[in-house]
């Protein structure tokens, strides 16, 4: 329920400064250049522990030989421990991706980066909006070349921040064009 509730009022955040971004006429002087926002590392450490807990329990029961999958006929405890260390690849490749997410905004473009990097110049957005899916927020951003909108989720640092910087500078180079 607190989830919920903090989720909506990060949603009402948004939606307001993304409202207010297009009236604003007041000088950004410290927030001028290249800004980077980054989703906080603790998820990822957590994804990495998940990694290594399965790692060990598929290593460990292929060391100690605990049994089997198939319990009609011969062990195959190999096979179960390599299926075992193929799952827990899944929470490492999350747990890097967690810790490469970046978003850049600067006066000309927004790039996102994970394992590979999305450029979008600011004059292609045409609106940042706020959407909910569930129970959680992300700014939706959609581009006036016919691609596919881009999303960036709430859980990322200084999300407010973002949302108000990505509008702010989407209104600016609307206003130069």
């Amino acid at each position: 329920m607190y989830v919920a509730q903090r989720d909506k009022g990060v949603r009402r955040d948004a939606a307001k400064l993304i409202a207010d971004a297009g009236h604003s006429t007041i000088a950004r002087s410290a927030l001028n250049g290249e800004v980077v926002f980054r989703k906080p590392r603790l998820f990822g450490f957590l994804f990495f522990l998940l990694f290594l807990l399965i790692l060990c329990a598929a290593l460990d029961g292929l060391r100690f030989n605990l049994g089997s999958l198939n319990s009609a006929g011969r062990p195959f405890t190999g096979f179960s421990a390599g299926i075992g260390i193929l799952i827990s690849l899944v929470p490492l490749a999350m747990a890097v991706r967690q810790w490469r997410y970046t978003v850049r905004v600067s006066d000309n473009e927004l790039a996102i980066s994970t394992f590979t990097t999305r450029t979008v110049p600011l004059q292609d957005i045409s609106e940042v909006t706020i959407g909910a899916f569930k129970a959680s927020s992300f700014c939706q951003i959609r581009l006036n070349t016919g691609e596919e909108d881009l999303t960036v989720g709430s859980d990322l640092r200084g999300f407010l921040d973002f949302v108000k910087l990505l509008s702010e500078n989407v209104n600016k180079s609307k206003s130069r064009s």
